[in-house]
């Protein structure tokens, strides 16, 4: 099976062989190249819903329906969600965000994706970004002192009463690794030249506001100015085109993704796509 590395510091492509090889593979092997590289692009392989709804439990453990309940997220009888253009996202580009959760204890929890009907390799291109870079390579240590004092505020966007403060720098639980805690915010700025989707990400924004450790509003710009920052940064950047039967597998520790808006002609695109639990999530809870 060939491993090639996209960028030095997130993503890796995987090329098997055959699909016999994907399956061959171990848990073990498949979680060092999840963590290590944050997102797995696997080509050359079409497997059947069968096959896919097999092969994506080795990555962690599938969440339950009561699970999948803290979103508003349809699944069929194996928790597989079916996602095309008639769900909530429609033909929309998706802002920077990580798949997270305002959830205590399901938060960052791994996602795979299938391209089962792919009919534009043009549309809803991804783009994938390492919240880590910066935080390692860039701050000076008093930079990165000042920003462990900070915390995120997440809101639960089903009970919109209810918000809960989360610190701003967490570790790779695999490889240690400190990064800064990004997921969907309401930024007035147009990133990468998306118009913002302003009645989408309203609605489903997790993080609403930045404090420090007095609890007063640092704001939410200085997080826009590091994502902007990290994307002048190769090493830490890279964008992936669909295709039928690709799959994308993203740890959701330590990094971000978007998505362009849906091309008409890609309209009755749909993904198989998977949610689970780290399997270490479940040994520390």
């Amino acid at each position: 099976m060939k491993v090639e590395k996209i960028r030095s510091d997130i993503g890796v492509l995987v090329s098997p062989d055959s699909k016999e090889e994907l399956f061959e593979t171990t848990i073990d092997e498949w979680q060092k190249l999840l963590y290590e590289n944050l997102v797995i692009i696997i080509d050359k392989t079409k497997l059947s819903y069968d096959e896919f709804n097999s092969f994506s439990k080795v990555f962690g453990r599938p969440w339950t329906e009561k699970e999948h309940g803290i979103h508003f997220e349809p699944i069929d009888e194996n928790g597989i969600n079916h996602w095309g253009t008639k769900n909530a996202t429609g033909l929309r580009s998706l802002s920077w965000h990580t798949d997270n959760s305002w959830h205590p204890t399901l938060r960052k929890p791994i996602r795979i994706l299938n391209g089962a009907k792919i009919f534009d390799p043009d549309s809803a291109v991804v783009h994938f970004l390492n919240t880590g870079y910066l935080f390692n390579h860039q701050f000076s240590e008093k930079e990165r002192r000042d920003l462990m004092n900070l915390r995120i505020v997440v809101w639960d966007y089903k009970n919109k009463n209810a918000c809960y403060p989360y610190p701003l720098v967490c570790q790779n639980p695999h490889t240690k690794e400190l990064a800064l805690d990004l997921s969907a915010m309401d930024i007035n700025r147009d990133i990468l030249g998306l118009k913002k989707e302003a009645d989408y990400i309203k609605g489903n924004t997790f993080i609403i506001d930045l404090i420090d450790q007095y609890g007063k509003s640092v704001g939410l710009e200085l997080l826009a100015d590091y994502i902007e920052e990290s994307m002048n940064h190769e090493e830490c950047y890279f964008s992936q085109r669909w295709s039928p039967g690709l799959m994308m597998v993203l740890s959701n520790t330590n990094s971000m993704h978007m998505r362009e808006r849906v091309t008409e002609q890609d309209r009755d695109r749909l993904l198989w796509r998977r949610t689970l639990s780290h399997y270490f999530q479940d040994q520390l809870s």
